[in-house]
């Protein structure tokens, strides 16, 4: 939670309404509170890749419909001829634009890579962006 208000994200508390919301795990628990969250005529971004089923109730599905939600999904990059996010995102990088330093948590030595791993794989460890590098800045 500290780390997502230092990137401007606010709490959400029970009770709270917001006219926005994004679902980034992929758990059906997770969606129904968002849609319990959003007010009416808002909207939810489905971000989370489910590694499951995901199941909405009978209210869930209601919520939706009464309070006349716009759902919609993304997807993590596009990389084609005619859209590169990939490339795009280097650009920006590289030119000062985007500056991604505020969400990498980890930089790793390319030699340390199965620390890497242990930590991407280890749900007890907070990480966002785990970044290999070589002996180059």
């Amino acid at each position: 939670i500290t780390y997502a208000k230092e990137l401007g994200f606010e709490e959400f508390t029970e009770g709270t309404k917001v006219d926005y919301a994004v679902e980034g795990t992929g758990f059906d628990s997770a969606l129904t509170v968002a849609l319990d969250a959003v007010k009416p005529l808002g909207g939810i971004v489905l971000m989370g890749n489910p590694s499951r089923p995901v199941t909405l109730s009978q209210d869930a599905y209601w919520n939706i419909m009464r309070k006349q939600l716009y759902v919609t999904g993304t997807w993590n990059s596009g990389y084609g001829s005619t859209q590169n996010d990939w490339k795009a995102s280097v650009d920006a990088m590289a030119s000062g634009k985007l500056n991604v330093k505020a969400v990498v948590s980890h930089v790793i030595d390319l030699k340390d890579a199965n620390e890497a791993f242990k930590i991407l794989t280890d749900r007890n460890v907070f990480k966002n962006r785990v970044i290999l590098k070589t002996g180059e800045e």
